[in-house]
């Protein structure tokens, strides 16, 4: 839904005509259905598909266009998101998790406050500027300081980390190589910012699982081919499309390479099979099965299964994630 609705805002926003920004609409919509964290994907959005119907010679018809399937969204919201839905406040909310870790901190005190309440369908929009007041409070929380857990500090030094310059490079070549093309620039930089906002988001995380990287890739993916794309196309040699145009074997040539590449094929730093990488430890089950865990005794026998086959492993010499620093 992330992914096809970005396509639908960026075509919303590159085409001209007040019918484009219907598709816009569409995309932020299908955000919106997927999750109740959609709205980090559909504000920035938003931002962009209002910058085109300003931009837009037919403004009015724009923001019709543009609201009709928003307001289908929402009237059929309700078969996404039962009435025990929990809140995007709730599921943002961090007071309870750094309780968790023992927090004698008075802001991370109950009772929780969440504002809004925000879930799309079953609140209206007029409660989004107190969810975007609980966002801020939000940010000014100060973790406790043995938040994050040790072994959520290894993911995020050995997933998370390497990736950050490369979202930095990407982004400055995307926006580099469309510094005359502003409306496409406008449609690269809103359409990834969300994505880039959920990958950042996982810095702090108590629990920093695969499915959450995987779902911020799509924006850095993005950003990579546009901005290698026109490098590509910018290459001399034969083969080369009309102005802002590809030619097709040259781009099916590099697209080759760069599966190539991504599959591992061709060695090098971008390869599943990099020196670089790290596992993936399942960090929830891992902080109570590991071998230097305490009271294991307290687990139930599903969890004792796990931890008797991570000590096994460990005893035969098999690496384990650390789940503290040495």
């Amino acid at each position: 839904f992330f992914v096809v609705g970005a396509v639908g805002v960026t075509a919303g926003i590159v085409r001209k005509s007040p019918r484009a920004l219907g598709l816009a609409g569409a995309g932020i919509g299908l955000a919106l259905l997927a999750d109740v964290r959609g709205l980090v994907w559909a504000v920035p959005w938003m931002v962009g598909a209002l910058v085109a119907v300003w931009r837009c010679s037919r403004r009015r018809q724009a923001a019709l266009w543009l609201m009709g399937p928003l307001v289908v969204s929402f009237l059929i919201a309700r078969w996404s998101f039962p009435a025990a839905a929990v809140s995007f406040e709730k599921q943002l909310d961090v007071r309870p998790l750094y309780l968790i870790y023992g927090s004698p901190d008075p802001a991370h005190q109950p009772p929780h406050d969440t504002g809004g309440d925000f879930v799309w369908g079953r609140s209206g929009p007029w409660r989004l500027p107190q969810t975007g007041w609980f966002v801020l409070r939000q940010l000014t929380l100060e973790p406790p300081d043995n938040f994050p857990p040790d072994v959520s500090r290894f993911v995020a030094d050995d997933h998370l980390s390497p990736l950050v310059p490369v979202w930095i490079g990407a982004s400055l070549l995307a926006m580099g190589v469309l510094v005359r093309r502003p409306r496409l620039a406008l449609a690269v930089a809103a359409t990834a910012a969300p994505f880039a906002i959920a990958f950042h988001g996982q810095q702090g995380m108590a629990e920093i699982r695969v499915r959450f990287l995987c779902q911020a890739m799509p924006g850095l993916a993005l950003l990579v081919g546009v901005g290698v794309g026109a490098l590509v196309d910018g290459l001399p040699g034969p083969l080369r499309g009309q102005e802002g145009q590809s030619h097709p074997v040259r781009a099916l040539i590099a697209g080759g390479l760069v599966l190539a590449v991504t599959l591992g094929e061709i060695s090098t730093a971008a390869s599943p099979w990099a020196r670089w990488r790290r596992p993936w430890p399942l960090v929830g089950e891992l902080v109570q099965v590991h071998p230097d865990a305490k009271n294991q005794d307290q687990l139930t026998e599903r969890k004792k299964t796990c931890a008797r086959a991570l000590a096994v492993d460990e005893a035969a010499g098999h690496w384990i994630p650390p789940l503290r620093r040495r």
